[in-house]
């Protein structure tokens, strides 16, 4: 079987969520034809699906040396690195993604979780506010800013966040919970200026 047919055929098992059985039919592909990036980065897919995030950014790296052009690369590795609480590792993926291919609103998104989670809230917020520009319909891009203000105490600011989130998602319970909490936080903090 050829190395692209074996490819497809994992593919088609990967879309049925049978990610063991996809991993062994890439691992095939890369062996018939260890020049082809897509293989790594579709095996590192896999991997990354089943949570074994150091064998995904392995071959998520290897995609990256045969082709360092792809952001999308770039991007999953630092994805594998971020579930793995590398936050400063995945950050450097994600600047590579950007620099690769500025227009794409998740990278941004990306970066911004993992500034987020080392405690960058200001710096996240810049990086939520591209995402945003640059795909304005996305809920979570507003719930993730309306989480970095939520941290820095800009309550009334996330609060108009959440209401847009829940616009865009009126579904998502998540978003509700946040702005009632950071309706309930606001009021204590006026309370808390007006007794002072």
């Amino acid at each position: 079987m050829s190395d692209k047919i074996l490819n497809e055929k994992a593919n088609a098992l990967f879309e049925i969520k049978k990610y063991d059985e996809a991993i062994e039919l890439y691992k095939q592909a890369i062996k018939k034809n260890p020049n082809n990036a897509d293989y790594y980065y579709n095996c590192g897919n896999a991997l990354f699906e089943i949570k074994k995030y150091d064998e995904a950014i392995e071959l998520y790296k290897l995609a990256i040396e045969k082709n360092p052009n792809n952001a999308g690369y770039y991007n999953n590795c630092g994805e594998a690195l971020y579930e793995i609480k590398k936050y400063y590792e995945a950050i450097e993926f994600y600047k590579q993604a950007i620099e690769k291919k500025p227009n794409y609103a998740d990278y941004y998104n990306n970066y911004g979780n993992a500034l987020y989670e080392i405690k960058k809230y200001d710096e996240a917020i810049e990086f939520y506010k591209q995402a945003i520009e640059k795909k304005p319909n996305y809920a979570d891009y507003y719930n993730n800013y309306g989480n970095a203000l939520y941290e820095i105490k800009k309550y009334d600011e996330a609060i108009e966040l959440y209401k847009q989130a829940i616009d865009l998602d009126p579904l998502e319970e998540d978003y509700r919970n946040k702005l009632y909490k950071s309706i309930d936080n606001l009021i204590k903090q006026k309370n808390n200026m007006i007794c002072m």
